[in-house]
């Protein structure tokens, strides 16, 4: 199946800018992870999105199966080789995660919440799941894979009450191509700001290697200035003045109400010194 096909308008333009422009569409597959994983392995580039209207052998998370009808779902898989080390994957499934809630919201007019770590949901019901598989190389590859169930016909009925569709929420059709495309856009977004900064600086472009990585928050939420901790104020040094005794601050007289001795006899007459100042 080629762009352009009854079954798929995609608008070309908007892809042009963005490394998902390479898209490869499928009226059936096994599985479009397991097509790509293949693919990874070859060499294929970073940006290689495979398409499939159904697949015969769907997988979800935990080794659980993902089937729907053909023309009912949005089953997309998309090839990214991430500079970065295995261990820090999941940052980019959370980034696919939003990307995936952005497009929703785009195409379908409401927005799904993301359950961690791999589910879109609409209150307690399922609408969307991600899969992530990372192939070790010189460069990691990592499969992101995307199922959204488009119209209720993507699930049995019996599922009805833990399963949600586009349509269904949004109460009117959704086109599976228009989702496909506000996804790619989003993702390129979201993604885009979790390559590695330049060393010295960090990710949101501050230097001292202190900011945390961009791309979680809203595109609406980009562009706002953050706001900066106020400086502490610094107090000023001060010398503290030095001790004087009593007699010194009178300048060398007893102060009024002092203790005065009325024996006029000295101490060494056998009595005890008096207190003095």
């Amino acid at each position: 199946m080629s762009p352009g096909s009854p079954t798929w308008r995609l608008d070309s333009d908007r892809l042009a800018g963005t490394r998902f422009a390479t898209v490869r569409f499928f009226d059936e597959l096994g599985s479009t992870n397991t097509e790509l994983v293949e693919d990874a392995r070859a060499g294929a580039p970073e940006g290689l999105v495979m398409v499939a209207d159904h697949q015969t052998a769907g997988r979800g998370r935990l080794g659980r199966s993902w089937s729907a009808e053909p023309g009912t779902a949005l089953l997309v898989s998309v090839l990214l080789r991430p500079p970065l080390p295995i261990s820090d994957v999941p940052v980019v499934l959370m980034a696919a995660g939003l990307a995936a809630c952005d497009g929703v919201e785009a195409a379908a007019g409401f927005r799904p919440q993301l359950k961690w770590p791999n589910d879109l949901v609409v209150g307690d019901r399922k609408l969307a799941g991600l899969l992530t598989e990372s192939t070790p190389g010189e460069v990691t590859a990592v499969i992101l894979g995307l199922g959204v169930n488009v119209t209720a016909a993507a699930y049995p009925k019996e599922l009805a009450a833990h399963a949600a569709s586009c349509e269904e929420e949004a109460g009117r059709p959704v086109d599976r191509s228009e989702l496909l495309v506000a996804f790619l856009v989003a993702l390129e977004a979201r993604y885009s700001h979790h390559r590695p900064p330049r060393a010295g600086r960090t990710s949101d472009g501050d230097p001292g290697g202190h900011g945390r990585p961009r791309g979680l928050e809203r595109p609406a939420d980009r562009g706002r200035r953050r706001r900066r901790p106020a400086r502490r104020q610094r107090r000023r040094r001060t010398t503290p003045p030095p001790r004087l005794t009593i007699k010194e601050r009178y300048g060398g007289q007893s102060p009024p109400g002092a203790f005065r001795d009325p024996d006029p006899r000295p101490p060494s007459a056998g009595r005890r010194r008096p207190a003095t100042w």
